[in-house]
């Protein structure tokens, strides 16, 4: 009698492990295909064209940036301390120069600060001098409470508080003339001071 083969096909596990080898063997080929896909992407003259035309746009826009761009300083021009030493008056000045433009625009603040927590620092009003000395506010104390400001008969004014933790701001032109400086807004398209009676005389 022949011997009888009892295993003459692999058996179904066998076939399964065998499909997972060969599955596994093939898939760094298939990644490594992919990744030649995408090298070869990158390799092309058009794409490495477009990228290197993005980078020199945005190498542009940033020295373009840094040229144009605002460069501030501030200058404290005078302190002033108060009567019963709460509060300092500050007049500062900041000057920006707009790069390439070739611009300068100066403006002379004044503001109060605190001496004793809580800690607080206070815009008053704004002057644009110009670069002008002539034109800077100047301030003095009348009494604990009142602080009175002096301001150019001419010069391009905002007030941005007139009453501060109970600090009254009395603003004065010098010189005094209420017409000649409503003449002289309305010439210039400017808006009315706001300003009370008391304030102007």
């Amino acid at each position: 009698m022949k011997p009888t083969l009892i295993f003459q096909k692999p058996m179904c596990g066998t076939r399964i492990l065998a499909i997972v080898s060969i599955s596994l063997a093939r898939l760094p080929q298939q990644q490594g295909s992919e990744m030649r896909r995408s090298f070869v992407l990158f390799r092309r003259p058009g794409c490495l064209l477009v990228l290197g035309m993005l980078a020199a746009l945005v190498v542009g826009l940033s020295i373009l940036w840094d040229a144009v761009r605002p460069r501030c300083t501030d200058t404290v021009l005078d302190r002033l301390p108060s009567p019963d030493g709460s509060w300092v008056a500050v007049i500062d000045e900041d000057t920006c120069d707009v790069g390439l433009l070739a611009m300068t625009d100066i403006t002379a603040g004044v503001h109060l600060l605190t001496t004793k927590p809580p800690l607080r620092d206070i815009d008053v009003l704004g002057v644009d001098t110009g670069g002008n000395d002539s034109e800077r506010p100047r301030v003095a104390w009348s009494a604990p409470n009142v602080l009175r400001v002096t301001v150019f008969q001419y010069a391009i004014l905002k007030v941005l508080t007139r009453q501060a933790e109970g600090i009254q701001v009395d603003v004065h032109f010098d010189p005094v003339d209420p017409a000649a400086r409503a003449i002289w807004l309305e010439q210039h398209g400017l808006p009315p001071d706001q300003l009370d009676d008391n304030a102007k005389r």
